[in-house]
């Protein structure tokens, strides 16, 4: 069960070890601090935060994209109204 950080903490020959569970994170047999996990924790916010960033860009840019594309049509269709 992973705690707040995101990493579970693997008991071995009485050795507790951490494991981060979004990228395995230090790999087997390493301890790690609760400073250090908090670290690691930050950067895989840090990543999350842009990807969202990101896809919430390219959605907007979409949504822009089609209100334009709508636009010119229903100025196609309804040009000779106006007139």
């Amino acid at each position: 069960m992973p705690d707040t950080t995101g990493f579970t903490h693997e008991p071995h020959w009485g050795n507790i070890y951490h494991r981060c569970i979004h990228c395995d994170f230090p790999g087997w047999g390493v301890f790690l601090t609760e400073k250090e996990r908090q670290h690691h924790a930050r950067t895989h916010a840090v990543e999350r935060a842009k990807e969202i960033e990101r896809k919430r860009r390219e959605n907007l840019r979409l949504a822009q994209q089609a209100q334009r594309q709508q636009e010119r049509e229903n100025e196609i269709a309804y040009a000779s109204e106006g007139r």
